[in-house]
């Protein structure tokens, strides 16, 4: 590619925060390379950046994909398309590039970034390396440190939207150390906020039992800071979701599901938009590519993973069936599914053809949005048959 297509059909945007985002948004975790994933080709990224600048899509990436290098790379594509990008009126990245990023994996006695890849031999969400004398304002340099560090991989000095991509817990345990995200997080984002470094602030993979004390810290935060504070919040969060009823791990999602319950009631009171990422991977909207592969760092066994692969792979065609009778393909009907109930989904496409007909989905809200009761019942005749799986699986557990 060598031109922008300025009259290419626009994705519609809605607010967040004091910026807009598209109403889905392109993930670049398969961007990470190795060890999490294959590095994509960097021509297949220049074409996925290109379209994405013409059809006005939001990026999502985050330092702990390849350790930085999903936002390098990012970068890295535009470098490519700059001439281009500036002829088609795109001078200001500010205004035509919106990306998202997080923060919060990180190993601060060492400094080191963790991964995905990480987690099992010691997971980075956990601050168990940290000294003990590690406290909130600790946190808050090291927040405002990533901030910087990111900018730096972007070569942008402004970032859309930036949250905290896990909760922050101590020692390795389980409990959220509330103390460092109200008193270190939030404050090194109201800090961003008051210097109109961040467009919009938000935590992932959260419930309501940490959400409503954090909303409130901001909310305090905003009004102590005068003017400059003015519409400092929690804009948004970013949790797991499908329209399957399913967790990334094959179970409920409980008190994290952003669609149903507390969770999502709070978040319609409180104007807090709510994005779902794996709306694609973990079910029948999209079969499992290849042979099956055991994943060591989920808790079911492998009989039981391999089972769940052989169940998914089998009920896909229902799914392709319905789909195809709204005009659509199954991947399609899942995105659109997820924006006709208000949520932002986060998919991700490194392969142009996929990552086109994955933007078309919101061309399909309407269709999709007149046939839920259809595709309920789909997901829950899909959800009782995962059930029984795991449910024999827990039975062979306590014998």
């Amino acid at each position: 590619m060598t031109s922008f297509h300025p009259n290419a059909p626009k994705v519609p945007t809605r607010p967040v925060g004091r910026i807009r985002t598209s109403i889905l948004q392109l993930g670049w975790w398969q961007a990470g390379g190795p060890p999490y994933f294959p590095l994509s080709d960097i021509n297949d990224l220049i074409e996925v950046r290109q379209i994405c600048a013409e059809r006005g899509v939001t990026h999502d990436c985050a330092p702990a994909y390849g350790k930085g290098l999903s936002e390098m790379l990012m970068y890295v594509s535009y470098c490519y398309l700059e001439n281009a990008w500036r002829a088609a009126g795109l001078c200001s990245r500010r205004e035509g590039d919106p990306i998202f990023t997080k923060c919060g994996l990180y190993w601060p006695r060492d400094g080191r970034m963790g991964t995905h890849a990480d987690m099992h031999r010691s997971p980075d969400r956990h601050l168990g390396r940290a000294p003990e004398s590690v406290g909130p304002e600790d946190v808050q340099q090291l927040i405002l440190r990533e901030f910087e560090a990111s900018c730096t991989r972007l070569n942008i000095d402004y970032i859309h939207g930036y949250m905290l991509h896990w909760p922050l817990t101590k020692g390795g345990g389980t409990e959220p150390a509330m103390d460092w995200m109200l008193e270190g997080v939030l404050p090194a984002f109201a800090r961003l906020w008051r210097d109109k470094r961040v467009g919009a602030i938000g935590f992932a993979n959260i419930d309501l039992k940490i959400l409503a004390p954090l909303q409130k810290k901001a909310r305090e935060l905003a009004q102590a800071m005068g003017p400059d504070g003015e519409g400092f919040a929690v804009h948004f969060i970013q949790n797991d979701r499908s329209m399957l009823g399913v967790d990334v791990h094959g179970g409920p999602f409980g008190a994290r599901d952003i669609l149903h319950g507390e969770l999502a009631d709070f978040c319609a009171r409180e104007n807090i938009t709510r994005m779902a990422y794996s709306s694609l991977g973990h079910g029948p909207p999209i079969p499992p590519a290849g042979p099956f592969v055991y994943v060591d760092h989920w808790p079911q066994p492998r009989e039981q993973q391999r089972e769940m692969y052989e169940y998914r792979k089998a009920f896909h065609a229902k799914f392709a069936a319905l789909a195809a009778a709204l005009g659509c393909a199954s991947p399609q009907m899942g995105l659109a599914w997820l924006m006709a109930h208000d949520l932002v989904p986060v998919f991700s496409a490194t392969n142009v053809k996929f990552l086109v007909e994955d933007i078309d989905s919101v061309n399909y809200i309407d269709a999709v949005r007149s046939a839920l009761p259809r595709i309920e019942a789909l997901c829950e005749e899909y959800r009782a048959g995962l059930g029984h799986i795991v449910a024999r699986y827990q039975t062979r557990a306590k014998w």
